[in-house]
């Protein structure tokens, strides 16, 4: 998949070469709830500073988009594992309450949102080269790592943005 300019321009490794593992299935699903709450959080933020921001939207969208190829591919590995890829998380969004005077509190807010959204990139990115690490399944292994590229990826975006942002 060619996700435009928001995802690493290689492609992912293949999910059915991954080994049968039931019991590692068990660490993906955090991974992936992670891929969720991140798909929500930027669909929120590209709709909230839309009017304000739409170069920021369409970024936050076209992260969100990669996101959710990261969501099926953990979701095709959990498969590949042995498990079912069920959903039991709940997702949540941050409140971002910009209405009352949108020219003015968009810039706070947007830079606020941002450093957030970059802390939990660079965690995610983190998180998936840790549990690459520890994978005993090297096919399991590369596709953690080439999701890991991408949320480093975002984050060097997200901080593009954050440093286009001026206050007053």
């Amino acid at each position: 998949m060619n996700n435009g300019n928001y995802a690493a321009q290689k492609p992912y490794p293949p999910t059915d070469a991954i080994e049968k593992d039931p019991r590692s299935a068990r660490s993906l699903f955090a991974l992936r709830d992670g891929e969720l709450e991140a798909i929500s959080e930027y669909i929120y933020q590209s709709i909230i500073f839309g009017e304000v921001y739409p170069k920021l939207a369409t970024l936050l969208e076209g992260i969100s988009i990669t996101e959710m190829k990261h969501y099926k591919l953990l979701s095709e590995a959990i498969m590949s594992l042995g498990a079912n890829p069920t959903v039991n998380s709940r997702v949540r969004t941050s409140l971002i309450d910009i209405s009352s005077d949108t020219a003015s509190m968009a810039p706070y807010a947007a830079r606020r949102a941002l450093k957030a959204d970059i802390a939990d990139e660079t965690a995610a990115a983190k998180s998936y080269r840790e549990a690459a690490a520890h994978s005993c399944d090297k096919a399991l292994s590369a596709l953690l790592i080439r999701i890991a590229e991408d949320e480093e990826m975002h984050a060097i975006l997200l901080t593009g943005a954050l440093n286009s942002i001026k206050i007053g």
